[in-house]
């Protein structure tokens, strides 16, 4: 796994969090360390998060490395050598086939990456804020909720991701229908 993570793509504007609750009042929007005032909140989606770029240079260099290794081998005459010689053009084959292979698994496992889905943050600076999770429904309630919150119909939105639930706060009027796991203070 260190050559995955030293070959990753670093993205500074996307972060995925996995905070226990976000709290959004009227004014502010909190989660883990950070609180954000909600007017510098630009949006907020439930979609598909990207998945991590191929690390193309890489993928390109240790292929053709790799090949570059085994053609020339390939070209050599073996009747120049002596035994102890053919030890070393074995491991530098090895080697080539090596870099050939790593070329090839990274690319299989960017294909074989997982749709993630989740609740997108946007904000004013740019910097967006992922939190994942596979309940659509509950990334649903949680864009639903926000609404009323913007609309004025709410005074806040606390989304607990321990137990999938969201709490509204403020006094409601009328008929309030919510799905499991959803609470009224």
């Amino acid at each position: 796994m260190i050559i995955f993570d030293f070959l990753k793509i670093n993205d500074d504007n996307k972060t995925v969090k996995k905070p226990d609750f976000i709290e959004f009042s009227k004014q502010t929007v909190r989660f883990g360390d950070s609180i954000y005032q909600l007017k510098n909140v630009t949006g907020f989606a439930v979609g598909a998060i990207s998945k991590k770029p191929i690390p193309c240079f890489a993928v390109i260099l240790f292929a053709l490395t790799g090949l570059l290794i085994c053609y020339i081998i390939s070209q050599l005459n073996p009747e120049n050598f002596d035994p102890y010689s053919y030890n070393l053009i074995n491991w530098l084959f090895i080697i080539g086939i090596g870099l050939i292979g790593l070329a090839i698994i990274i690319t299989i496992s960017h294909f074989l990456q997982v749709q993630r889905y989740g609740f997108t943050l946007y904000l004013n600076s740019g910097q967006i804020k992922h939190f994942i999770s596979a309940d659509q429904k509950f990334l649903s309630k949680i864009v639903s909720s926000l609404y009323k919150l913007l609309e004025g119909s709410v005074d806040g939105v606390t989304v607990n991701w321990q137990d999938k639930s969201v709490t509204i706060h403020g006094d409601m009027q009328g008929i309030v229908s919510m799905g499991e796991g959803t609470t009224i203070n």
